[in-house]
């Protein structure tokens, strides 16, 4: 018997054809000394690999839909640098808890 989480899913982007997106992960940020950008803004400057140089990812959170309210209850930057739920607990940087625990419960 394989377990859920075993076995090929979407990565890199890709949409899963099995369910819609309905959660997304929102990162809460703050300033790398030395840059002018402190706001964890989608358009920031970028790497190589996509990631933002102006900014560290602080704590990942997790958001339905588009909302920019955590499910933890904090407020995030509406432009804020996003992940599909699918990278959930596949970064280096921490993932809130709180989040974590009412994500678990609403997901299939």
């Amino acid at each position: 018997m394989t377990a859920p989480w075993e076995g090929s899913t979407p990565h890199d982007g890709e949409e899963s054809e099995e369910r819609p997106m309905r959660h997304l992960m929102r990162a809460e940020t703050v300033g790398t000394p030395g840059t002018p950008g402190d706001t964890g803004r989608a358009d920031g400057p970028r790497d190589g690999r996509g990631t933002d140089t102006a900014v560290a990812v602080k704590t990942w959170h997790m958001v339905r839909g588009q909302e920019t309210r955590a499910m933890c209850g904090r407020q995030l930057a509406a432009d804020s640098i996003t992940r599909s739920d699918e990278d959930w607990g596949r970064t280096e940087e921490p993932m809130c808890h709180t989040c974590g625990a009412l994500y678990l419960r609403e997901v299939p």
